[in-house]
């Protein structure tokens, strides 16, 4: 494993995903919590705006990750 991230373009490719994954944990966790930067409780409708962003984050993030 460790051989494969010697050459700092492998280190950098490798530290590129793990940035994303966090992004992408840290996402999805928001969209799952109650807690909203809009909510929806007071705003109605227009308190979706905060999670449809994430949601849209989401997505791109996981159709840019390459296996």
């Amino acid at each position: 494993m460790f051989e494969k991230i010697t050459t700092f373009r492998n280190f950098w490719f490798v530290f590129k995903n793990m940035i994303s994954s966090g992004r992408l944990i840290a996402a999805v966790i928001y969209i799952l919590s109650p807690f909203d930067l809009l909510p929806e409780a007071i705003l109605g409708p227009i308190g979706l705006i905060d999670d449809a962003g994430a949601l849209g984050y989401v997505l791109l993030t996981i159709a840019n990750i390459s296996f």
